[in-house]
């Protein structure tokens, strides 16, 4: 875990999840430097003992390219598929675990909590933020090319989660033109279970050249949404 920007007394909570926590340091350290009177706390899912699995799950395979993998349902579900849901939703709650100690000890709320997730990490945080797991709304998430297992089967979910008057989420997400690992069926399969969620604000954009990675350019595209994204 990193921990930067003002931690004396910070205005609002960045938390950054991302897949690959030395690979991506220096984009970390860059966004901290940019956080203003926020403070930030980017977690590791990929060191915890449940996060092996969908570590191995690879994004490169031809079922994930060709988008089959995430149109499967509840019925085409094999063992492995609900280990792996299984896994995203321990890992969600130990997201939560793990960011609840800093708003104790900064004196915030989670309406004061903004998401920044990248890949797998961002996939976590975005079924946990679906599936209630947060206890509360966060203000808003900044997703880059969020890998989420079976859309369709999130959409079940939400639905007989569904709460009567949930607080409104402002969403980015950030895709990569050239991302193989997040194809367009998969894409518009998300785009249509995220439109079920009425509180959802979401906002899609498209890095031109963008493959499946979070370099300078996210960077860029990260920090010029942040004034967005913090709450007032």
């Amino acid at each position: 875990a990193f921990e930067g920007g003002n931690l004396r007394s910070p205005s609002a909570l960045l938390v950054r999840i991302g897949d690959d926590p030395r690979a991506e340091a220096a984009a970390v350290k860059d966004i901290a430097a940019s956080a203003g009177s926020a403070g930030l706390v980017s977690v590791a899912w990929s060191d915890h003992p449940a996060g092996e699995a969908f570590q191995e799950f690879n994004l490169k395979s031809p079922e994930v390219v060709d988008g089959s993998f995430f149109l499967r349902d509840r019925a085409g579900f094999e063992n492995q598929d609900l280990d792996l849901l299984h896994d995203v939703e321990l890992l969600g709650r130990c997201l939560v675990e793990s960011i609840e100690p800093k708003l104790g000890e900064y004196g915030l709320d989670w309406d004061k909590v903004v998401i920044m997730g990248f890949g797998k990490g961002a996939g976590i945080a975005l079924y946990a933020s679906m599936l209630n797991v947060f206890p509360k709304q966060v203000a808003s998430m900044v997703l880059f090319s969020p890998v989420v297992l079976f859309p369709s089967f999130l959409a079940e979910k939400m639905q007989a989660l569904r709460k009567a008057n949930p607080a409104p989420l402002k969403m980015f997400t950030i895709w990569g033109n050239r991302n193989r690992s997040t194809p367009g069926t998969y894409r518009q399969l998300l785009a249509q279970t995220l439109r079920k969620a009425k509180e959802v604000h979401c906002t899609p954009d498209t890095l031109p050249d963008g493959d499946h990675s979070f370099d300078g350019k996210s960077v860029g595209v990260l920090t010029s949404l942040l004034p967005l994204c913090l709450p007032r």
